[in-house]
């Protein structure tokens, strides 16, 4: 069996301004997709954009995903924040570098739709954890405890807490995104945007809402020790979490 693919990825995590129409906002990142893969240029690139799964998605007056929108996931860390995010991938064997102008100018042409003082960027690698792909995609933004340094945030995720977080009930996926400090800080500067201070991004995959909520309600003993792992390196207090809806895939302009 072929090892899984391996891609570096520029995220962009956005909140977009009042009463935008929801097709309005597909259509600009839509444009953006595809101006990103146009300036990166790369064979086997691809750009996804994803949609937060809103409140209300069943008919039932409440539902436990709502629950979770009003009180947070078990480890305290709230979801919201971000309406749409786009994810350009590039195969990892080619030059992150080429990801920090693939936004340029962003806030400039977008800055009516897409709340860019509240958005975040970041770039780096994905290590995989369990290999897989579903239509809902969960982008939780992880900020080390301020007494770690990168370096040492990635070390302890990736070599300590993934022996407990790949045992994680329902997931479809999981690779953890290792954050690149510089070329964060260069893409968000390019793109015009306020954020880079993310360290790392969970992706993590699932067929249903249903599958995402039994996640989360993981035997209490499961849940504690997930939560003390994670604490170590994760500052609970600033992450924050996105359930989305993959809209589209779209491929690079050479693939």
């Amino acid at each position: 069996m072929s090892a899984p693919p391996l891609f570096s990825r520029l995220i962009l995590g956005a909140a977009t301004r009042e009463r935008q129409p929801t097709e309005q906002v597909i259509e600009v990142f839509r444009e953006e997709a595809a101006h990103a893969l146009k300036a990166v240029g790369i064979q086997g690139a691809f750009a996804r954009i994803a949609l937060a799964i809103p409140r209300g998605e069943s008919t039932a007056p409440t539902t436990p995903y709502d629950e979770l929108l009003d009180h947070g996931l078990m480890n305290g860390v709230r979801l919201g924040g971000v309406d749409v995010a786009l994810d350009v991938a590039i195969p990892a064997i080619e030059d992150p570098d080429v990801l920090v102008g693939a936004l340029a100018g962003l806030a400039d042409r977008r800055g009516d739709v897409i709340d860019v003082e509240h958005a975040v960027v970041m770039i780096g690698t994905d290590f995989v954890i369990l290999d897989g792909d579903a239509p809902l995609q969960l982008f939780y933004f992880m900020r080390r405890n301020r007494s770690l340094t990168h370096d040492e945030f990635i070390d302890t995720w990736r070599d300590q807490h993934t022996k407990i977080a790949q045992f994680t009930p329902g997931l479809s996926g999981y690779r953890q995104l290792h954050g690149n400090e510089e070329l964060s800080l260069a893409a968000a500067r390019s793109a015009g945007v306020e954020r880079a201070d993310v360290d790392g991004v969970a992706l993590e995959w699932f067929s249903t809402i249903d599958a995402f909520i039994s996640a989360t309600s993981a035997p209490p003993e499961f849940l504690e020790q997930a939560k003390a792992s994670e604490a170590r390196f994760n500052d609970l207090e600033r992450a924050t979490g996105v359930l989305t809806r993959v809209h589209e895939q779209i491929p690079g302009v050479d693939s």
